[in-house]
C-alpha cells in the first residue's frame, strides 16, 4: 500500500511540475512578445532559439 500512495505522489508532482513549467513559457512568450527589451532576452535562454527574437 506505501507503494501506490508513493507511485501517486510521483505522479501529481510530474504533474505539478509540468503545469508550472508550460505556465512560466506561457508567459516568458507573452511578456517577450509585449516587451521586446533586452532585459528580458537576456535573461531567458529559450528565446536564442526563436526566429523572431
Amino acid at each position: 500500500m506505501p507503494q501506490l500512495s508513493k507511485t501517486n505522489l510521483v505522479l501529481m508532482f510530474v504533474c505539478t511540475w509540468t503545469s508550472l513549467h508550460l505556465i512560466m513559457t506561457a508567459t516568458k512568450k507573452i511578456n517577450l512578445s509585449m516587451t521586446p527589451t533586452p532585459n528580458t532576452t537576456t535573461h531567458s535562454p529559450l528565446s536564442w532559439y526563436w526566429p523572431y527574437t
